[in-house]
């Protein structure tokens, strides 16, 4: 059979009206499967992984996380195909990359370890590209794979130029709140079975994007379901639940740039400038500069020596955003936009103090559950007889300190060093907790939820978790939420009080911020301070 003739017959086995394919043009009738039917991949809702009906298109063979970001491309960031950019793509797809290579007005580059379509064999950890280069950057479903993620994070970033755009997608488990990551798992075979494919590291969860404002990055969710409409999933053979990750590097100004001690800072005001301009208080102005912050170009004294309504469009521009005092100073003013301060603010450091004492049976999920934490203070009962100890050293961000208390964790003592802990700890946020306390809020990652809170204290409200008979053994490599699911808040069980009814009122101060002074006091139960 000639190419031609095989060619017709693939159209014809798949050709119809209810698929179309974006790269190649063509109808299909269905698309073909892809992905790979790993149980933890439906156990955790990942999106963007697992076997996928309708996901690959049978001429070009394009598949739908390519599809996705070519599509979103054509319709969001049109510019990509009318300016000159330079683009970095990170393990090309064929598709994209035969897109991105035709048009005239893209200077492009691609790198990987192993694609062959890569025009650089690179490690995107350590790039061998100067600051600032590229103008826009796609990387697609790698991040997944690198064992150092901040770090190609942090690369990426850097090479990308100031107010460049990146798309940076990785599957993500709508169920869980933090990525789930284990160093210690690296045989193919395991990783396929706790990640999902076997030579995949973890499975991100809600917690990516402060992933990447760690690295500096600017991050804009964009829904493609609500963008292009549900008619454009099927059409297209997409993922309903598949977000976009746009990163943005917004151009920083560093405070150098103007030096306090040789500029009158004004603060700007919500009036319009020309208001307080007007004719004659020009000569005010006839010894004095003005630096513009937000372009930072000077404005000459001989420019505004002029009247507001004769000075250049783009001086009123300039002054109409910003309020310079009118009074003599023998010292420039320097001109503050009237804009949000779009410095990339810190990213929020959380840490956690708790007491162990012969915990190997339950620290492990602890320690899983935190593992984002930035670090665990462990106040160490060195009486334990069991492998706590063991298991602490083993885990990263565990700062391990011991102690020892006369009779057992008596309560008083046990509060004293809490608190003599919590006062040395230099974060923004420190969770005091039993190790047998999961704490997370419903909605929203921890680092988002704690950034725009105005109280010092937070406190949570604690049910008891139980079996239920549809449940597995507990997974000590997995984070024990969601693997229990079933409680009841309204009743607090236990062997001694069966009928005990009142955990709907066990709510108990756990979050705080270590720089408002307060101290827990004995019990764990309530702060002073």
């Amino acid at each position: 059979m000639n190419d031609r003739a095989s060619e017709n017959l693939h159209d014809r086995e798949y050709g119809g009206p209810e698929l179309y394919c974006p790269f190649c043009g063509k109808c299909s009738e269905k698309f073909l499967p892809t992905g790979l039917g790993i149980p933890v991949l439906k156990e955790k809702n990942v999106v963007g992984g697992g076997y996928r009906l309708n996901a690959m298109c049978p001429h070009c063979h394009s598949i739908d996380r390519e599809r996705l970001i070519f599509l979103y491309l054509k319709k969001e960031k049109c510019v990509l195909f009318s300016e000159n950019l330079k683009v970095l793509h990170v393990a090309p797809e064929m598709n994209l990359q035969k897109v991105l290579l035709a048009q005239s007005n893209i200077e492009y580059l691609s790198v990987d370890l192993n694609s062959p379509l890569a025009t650089v064999r690179m490690d995107i950890t350590d790039m061998k590209y100067e600051d600032d280069s590229f103008d826009v950057v796609i990387c697609n479903h790698v991040l997944e794979h690198i064992s150092d993620d901040r770090k190609a994070m942090a690369e990426l970033y850097r090479v990308l130029k100031p107010n460049g755009w990146a798309i940076l997608q990785v599957p993500i488990s709508l169920s869980l709140y933090q990525t789930y990551e284990d160093p210690l798992v690296k045989s193919p075979e395991e990783r396929e079975k706790i990640f999902g494919q076997n030579d995949h590291v973890r499975i991100y969860a809600k917690d990516y994007q402060d992933r990447l404002k760690e690295a500096g990055f600017s991050v804009e969710i964009y829904s493609f379901a609500e963008g292009f409409g549900e008619s454009a999933i099927r059409k297209y053979g997409l993922i309903k639940d598949e977000n976009i990750y746009i990163c943005s590097k917004t151009e920083l100004r560093e405070e150098s740039e103007y030096d306090p001690g040789k500029f009158h800072v004004i603060t700007p005001q919500d009036h319009d400038f020309s208001m307080l301009y007007k004719p004659g208080d020009h000569a005010n102005y006839s010894k004095k500069d003005v630096l513009c912050i937000e372009t930072n170009q000077m404005i000459t004294g001989q420019e505004l020596k002029q009247p507001f309504e004769k000075l250049q469009p783009s001086i009123q521009s300039q002054v109409r955003e910003s309020l310079v005092n009118a009074c003599d100073q023998e010292i420039p003013h320097a001109i503050i936009p009237a804009k949000p301060d779009t410095r990339r603010q810190r990213p929020t450091r959380i840490a956690a103090i708790t007491i162990v004492y012969n915990e190997a049976l339950i620290l492990p999920y602890f320690l899983r559950h935190y593992e984002y934490l930035d670090e665990i203070h462990v106040l160490y009962e060195t009486d334990s007889t069991d492998e706590t100890l063991q298991i602490l050293k083993k885990t990263p961000n565990v700062i391990i300190k011991s102690c020892h208390i006369e009779g057992g964790l008596d309560n008083l003592d046990k509060v004293s060093l809490i608190n003599d802990t919590l006062s040395k700890i230099k974060a923004d946020w420190v969770y005091v907790l039993d190790s047998d306390e999961f704490i997370f809020p419903p909605n929203e990652s921890p680092h988002d939820f704690l950034s725009h809170q105005n109280h010092d204290v937070i406190r949570a409200a604690m049910y008891q978790v139980f079996r239920h008979r549809t449940d597995t053994d507990l997974d000590p490599s997995l984070s024990p939420i969601p693997q229990r699911i079933h409680g009841e808040p309204d009743v607090f069980s236990t062997v001694e009080k069966p009928n005990r009814d009142y955990n709907a009122h066990y709510i108990k101060p756990v979050v705080v911020r270590p720089s408002s002074g307060a101290r827990f006091l004995p019990g764990n139960h309530d702060v002073e301070g």
